[in-house]
């Protein structure tokens, strides 16, 4: 080959074979993860600006301008295995491995022109960069060598844990009847998706990913947890563009727990925010109040329901009682200032005294 066509094809080709490496790599943790029952969220390649998004099934693939790196997000797993999760954090760096032998063997074995032999040369040095970047141990940041290293040191009890935590959600919105609530392979999406901070508003991804879960008839206590959870955020962070969403999620909650206190509380609150007061007033007044987290939002929005229907009395009373239980609802929890502050505003009263500083 001419030294000025090399010149010219060595930019072109460099690139092609770091991204077909790092393709092969996070493909490779994929498969592996779905050979051990571990569900996959999301598949990104690169970095970088977006330049391709798509959602197969579950699992969305994203593509960056700069696909020189990549990571493949799992769902949480229920049973998971350390075995299982350690294959998992290994594929990547065993495809690097055996691309790496593989370029050797094309070049050594002379199966390429000698012309084109080249690319073999490239192909090895693209893969032994991919292997010390993965299994080097970096203390900025974190690779398959800092992954493996942490399924080998993990406890499993944590993961018993977490889903005990779970189970426990799922059992607050068990209606009493039937066996209790367990997770099933779908919690793992659904745990995942409900762990994500939305930010200030409620992503429109978000939900779809949410009420697509809804679509596949989880049991009931779950179908509930999803429906409080979009219904609580949607509250946390209301615009009239979340009406008629809300509206549905918190009708669709009350049908299937009409027994359930808690849900009287979010459907009340979220027909106060739908200028619906009759209703709000006597769902509110039937609410959950056995903690403080949730005497604290009914009286807050019985206060907004009974300003609107002119009985500043009875809503200045309420406030007061919201003010006195802000410190242990608020506590933990960052969405209530803001709550709290607009309920405030629109009352005209003063936000509770520790957001006046």
């Amino acid at each position: 080959m001419s030294p000025v066509l090399f010149v010219v094809l060595f930019p072109l080709v460099v690139p092609v074979a770091l991204a077909t490496g790092v393709a092969l790599h996070e493909i490779a943790h994929a498969i592996m993860g779905r050979i051990f029952g571990i569900q996959i969220r999301e598949i990104r390649f690169g970095r970088g600006r977006e330049l391709f998004r798509k959602r197969l099934g579950k699992t969305t693939l994203w593509v960056g301008a700069s696909i020189d790196c990549g990571i493949v997000y799992p769902y949480y797993t229920i049973h998971p295995s350390k075995a299982a999760n350690f294959l998992f954090a290994a594929a990547g760096p065993l495809m690097d491995l055996s691309l790496f032998a593989f370029a050797i063997w094309l070049y050594a074995s002379n199966v390429l022109p000698d012309s084109i032999a080249w690319i073999a040369v490239i192909m090895m040095v693209t893969q032994a960069g991919l292997i010390l970047g993965n299994l080097t141990p970096r203390t900025n940041t974190t690779n398959d060598i800092h992954h493996m290293s942490h399924v080998l040191q993990a406890d499993h009890r944590e993961y018993l844990q977490y889903w005990e935590v779970y189970r426990q959600k799922l059992r607050s919105y068990w209606n009493g009847l039937g066996a209790l609530p367990e997770p099933t392979r779908q919690s793992g999406r659904i745990a995942a998706l409900l762990d994500i901070d939305t930010g200030e508003m409620l992503r429109g991804d978000l939900i779809a990913s949410l009420e697509s879960e809804l679509e596949l008839h989880p049991q009931t206590a779950e179908a509930l947890l999803i429906l409080d959870h979009l219904a609580t955020r949607a509250l946390y962070y209301w615009h009239p563009g979340l009406a008629a969403p809300l509206d549905r999620w918190t009708a669709l909650a009350a049908s299937l727990g009409p027994d359930i206190p808690t849900l009287r509380g979010t459907r009340g609150a979220a027909l106060c925010l739908l200028e619906r007061y009759d209703e709000a007033e006597a769902l509110l007044e039937q609410a959950d109040s056995s903690d403080a987290f949730n005497c604290f939002l009914n009286n807050l929005f019985l206060a907004r329901v009974r300003h609107a229907r002119r009985n500043p009395w009875q809503a200045h009373q309420n406030y007061e009682e919201a003010l006195k239980l802000y410190g242990l609802a608020a506590k933990g929890n960052p969405h209530i200032p803001k709550l709290a502050t607009f309920i405030a505003s629109e009352l005209g009263y003063p936000p509770p005294p520790a957001l006046q500083a």
